[in-house]
């Protein structure tokens, strides 16, 4: 049976839009559409928030060097380069980091998992920029080059043992 809705736009500011259906929203239905582009939602606020990147609303300021972000979140986080707080602490070994994605890369070092495999071999790896930098290998993308005479690396510090840089 195919659920009926009947749909309530609101204009509430120059660009942005509040959505609302009225009838039963279905558990794991996706109703909210973006306007610019065919994603889909399963709450208002995640399209809203979703439509700031399509029209460059951007109201949250840093304090410190004036970049602009379309969440307050974003800012947060963000300020922490300034501030050097960095409130998530590794349980296993106490290492502070500024991201809570950093903290869930990191436990990844505990655990031993590798989730980031080789395209070219066998090889696993526990982070991404880990695997880029192996991948470099199998590619043969040199992509650290020396500005003094132009000679390149796979790696920034391969770089910086070569001999123009000591």
């Amino acid at each position: 049976k195919k659920q009926q809705r009947k749909k309530n736009d609101t204009l509430i500011g120059p660009r942005t839009v509040k959505k609302s259906y009225e009838g039963e929203i279905l558990p794991g239905s996706h109703p909210y559409k973006c306007t610019f582009c065919d994603k889909r939602f399963k709450q208002v606020g995640h399209a809203n928030l979703h439509e700031r990147t399509h029209t460059g609303d951007k109201k949250y300021i840093c304090s410190y060097c004036q970049k602009k972000f379309n969440q307050l979140s974003h800012l947060k986080d963000h300020e922490r380069i300034h501030t050097g707080e960095k409130p998530f602490v590794c349980d296993m070994c106490g290492k502070c980091f500024g991201y809570n994605s950093a903290l869930k890369s990191h436990k990844k070092i505990h655990t031993g998992e590798k989730t980031y495999k080789c395209g070219f071999c066998e090889k696993s790896f526990n982070q991404l920029g880990n695997l880029r930098t192996h991948e470099r290998l199998h590619t043969g993308e040199l992509k650290f080059m020396c500005s003094e005479c132009g000679k390149c690396y796979n790696t920034r510090s391969n770089l910086g043992r070569h001999a123009c840089n000591r």
